[in-house]
């Protein structure tokens, strides 16, 4: 980006904390049909987006996020791809088009899941669950709500935007107590940020819950700041929903005759705003009001007006498509479930080898160190040991304690779960893969060599993409030493191909029969007649580096043997 269009940017980013519209007036200084680079425009289309979504712009919205729906093709992020379903799905939900928004945010689900990143999967998991909300299936958000602080706890995120939508939840299913332990840690947020947005909806929230407890002029209080602060930001789409929700307070405390001109004026706004599940609010609200001042055809009028709303929201379209989410989510956890079982399995039958690699190597550094520690006390009994020569002595120790440390820290890390993927470096990893088997080769005598190791970033489990390595390299030492190969040799090599990572590995073990090359990647498929096999590891290997890694890998015979490849994209 340009540096004009940078700090432009940045100026409305900081803006729109205070004020949506005056944040729209500073990207109208940028003239997006005249940038040719597509990821400028995409930057400045989404910030359009944001504050056109905050004042209930829709139209506007719909141009915006045309343009974004028309760059895709040419951004290969796919985070972009999971802003767009995200942001149509929202416009779907806000203008009642509750059957598409969910398909949508769905999709961003999805999408937010197969990358992995617990940030992105924590905020589309809030996203459906405020589409449970908006639907009044107030018990199934709040699953998701505690879905996404699990995530939130266990990877150590920001829970602040997820504070408000749960005290939120928790208001509307009356379970007082639960927002009151919320509401201490939204006061000193909401004290604290100077996003005029967010503090509009912390008050608000707040204001609710007081409500609820029947702290009734506490509740009068917050409302009113809630109010005066979305006035100052021009958050006109907010303020009929404030005005509603002091109105019900007003209600609550005994005077229905003082909140029906407040609720009237909140029921125009959502009309203007076609905001149908505050339109229901509102009418049933002022129902109760009537019913309470004995105006009871009003009250008759207002509660089928709701009806009538209630069911275009709750319509079998609609329901349909919450079941199909519902059904997905669920089959998603269980394959999740499955596949995460199936790696500890795999892991777990990696561990006698690893067992055995440790003993290996460190059975030359503690015969060392015996060796030394014999020479020091020889030294000392013949009056041979000096300060220099105890030093040195010292220093071989360390170096060899040193060099055992390092292979107990291979190994804990191996086993170890990561509960966030990573960036690393992919040489790394083939060469604590090599320390890890090395020792095996050379004890059968088998010519291991390997080459054109560089430095190549990827993101994703480290661990993981070790096991398929070590999946790979164990499974050609089965074969060599399974087939008394005469001069047996295994190769390993890595290049930088077509902005990809690509791994070869062979052997001379003479190749997988043609008859079943095909199927070597199929769950419980093995060639090996040992019973205690269970013929997952490949099967793992190639879920791993598809689905975890967006790559492929592929085997085919040479002249000599089975040469597996593994290509994963790098990451810019």
């Amino acid at each position: 980006m340009t540096d004009n269009i940078k700090q432009l940017i940045q100026r409305a980013i900081e803006e729109k904390k205070i004020s949506p519209r005056k944040a729209i007036a500073i990207l109208d200084k940028m003239k997006i049909n005249e940038i040719t680079d597509n990821e400028q425009k995409f930057a400045i289309c989404r910030e359009y987006l944001f504050n056109c979504i905050q004042l209930s712009d829709y139209k506007k919205a719909e141009i915006y996020l045309d343009n974004i729906r028309n760059l895709l093709p040419s951004l290969k992020d796919r985070n972009s791809h999971l802003y767009y379903q995200k942001v149509r799905g929202i416009i779907d939900i806000e203008t009642a088009n509750y059957s598409d928004g969910i398909e949508h945010l769905q999709k961003a689900l999805e999408i937010a899941q197969d990358t992995q990143n617990s940030q992105l999967i924590f905020n589309e998991t809030i996203n459906v669950g405020l589409v449970f909300y908006s639907l009044k299936r107030y018990d199934k958000a709040l699953e998701f709500f505690l879905d996404a602080k699990k995530i939130a706890v266990k990877n150590d995120l920001d829970q602040e935007i997820l504070l408000t939508n749960l005290i939120s939840v928790y208001n509307d299913l009356g379970e007082v107590n639960n927002a009151l332990e919320i509401a201490d840690t939204l006061i000193e947020v909401a004290k604290k940020t100077d996003n005029l947005i967010r503090k509009t909806t912390y008050y608000s929230n707040l204001g609710a819950t007081y409500t609820i407890a029947k702290e009734f002029l506490k509740a009068m209080e917050t409302y009113s700041k809630a109010l005066k602060i979305a006035e100052e930001a021009g958050l006109d789409n907010r303020i009929y929903y404030l005005k509603f929700q002091l109105a019900t307070t007003i209600r609550m405390s005994g005077n229905p005759e003082k909140a029906l001109p407040l609720l009237k004026d909140a029921l125009v706004e959502a009309k203007d705003f076609k905001k149908e599940y505050d339109e229901e609010k509102i009418l049933r609200e002022m129902a109760l009001c009537s019913e309470m001042i004995k105006d009871y055809k009003s009250t008759c009028n207002y509660l089928k007006e709701a009806e009538k709303i209630n069911k275009k929201i709750n319509d079998e379209q609609t329901r349909d498509k919450i079941a199909q989410v519902q059904a997905q989510l669920e089959m998603n956890q269980r394959l999740n479930e499955k596949d995460q079982l199936m790696l500890i399995y795999s892991r777990q039958a990696e561990m006698g080898q690893m067992i055995s690699a440790i003993a290996h190597q460190w059975r030359q550094p503690l015969n060392a160190l015996s060796v030394i520690l014999d020479s020091i006390l020889d030294d000392w009994e013949f009056d041979e040991l000096d300060e220099k020569t105890l030093e040195k002595k010292i220093e071989s120790s360390k170096e060899l304690i040193y060099s055992m440390n390092n292979t107990i820290s291979d190994f804990r890390s191996f086993f170890k779960e990561e509960s966030q993927f990573h960036n690393f470096d992919i040489s790394d990893v083939i060469k604590k893969a090599i320390r890890f088997t090395d020792y095996r080769f050379k004890v059968h005598n088998i010519d291991f060599k390997f080459s054109g190791l560089r430095s190549c970033i990827m993101t994703g489990s480290s661990n993981q993409l070790l096991q398929v390595l070590l999946i790979i390299l164990n499974n050609a030492f089965d074969a060599i030493t399974g087939r008394k190969v005469k001069e047996p040799v295994i190769e390993l090599s890595q290049k930088i191909c077509d902005d990809a990572c690509v791994i070869k590995i062979s052997d001379n073990a003479g190749g997988i029969p043609k008859g079943i090359i095909e199927e070597i990647f199929d769950l419980h498929f093995t060639t090996k007649s040992d019973e205690s096999n269970s013929g997952i590891g490949l099967y793992l290997s190639k879920i791993i580096v598809e689905i975890k890694f967006s790559g492929s890998i592929t085997v085919k015979n040479t002249s000599q043997g089975a040469e597996f490849t593994i290509n994963i994209p790098i990451l810019k």
